[in-house]
């Protein structure tokens, strides 16, 4: 039964034997101070680089609550939509309100009375070329041109 370690309270080690060699608290454990007193500066230094930390989070914390949760964007996004969606049924029912007035207003279109062909135009050039001047009973009539016939394609050999 020589295994058998003696029971130590919790956080609290054996100390070995002070035999000078700078393992214990007598006057060789010089070495072992000048890195507790290194370790405890380090301490100190992370100790405030938390709290900084910690102050960092509050704020974010603190303005996290005050922004508007999903489930009010969803809710307004689908407001949006729903908004513009009715806007534009309204527009286009007043659109084709306006067209059934407008539709309803105009006089009913009357048939195109039969047109007579235009009388032809004499033009007169006075100059040393022209005609002797005659009477408008002497000014022969002219038949107005006939439609152009519709030229016949070239037939290929």
């Amino acid at each position: 039964m020589a295994d058998v370690l003696p029971f130590l309270p919790r956080n609290r080690l054996p100390r070995p034997p002070d035999d000078g060699s700078g393992g214990g608290d007598g006057p060789g454990s010089s070495g072992v101070n000048e890195r507790l007193a290194k370790l405890e500066v380090r301490a100190d230094s992370v100790d405030r680089r938390l709290e900084s930390i910690e102050k960092k989070l509050d704020s974010l914390a603190e303005k996290i609550a005050t922004l508007p949760s999903r489930e009010f964007l969803v809710t307004v996004v689908i407001s949006s939509v729903a908004l513009m969606l009715a806007v534009a049924l309204a527009i286009a029912a007043i659109t084709f309100q306006i067209a059934d007035y407008a539709a309803k207003q105009a006089p009913a279109p009357q048939p195109a009375a039969a047109v007579a062909p235009p009388q032809p135009t004499v033009i007169v050039i006075p100059g040393p070329y022209a005609a002797p001047a005659q009477t408008p009973s002497q000014v022969p009539q002219v038949a107005p041109p006939a439609a152009p016939s519709s030229p016949t394609p070239p037939v290929r050999p």
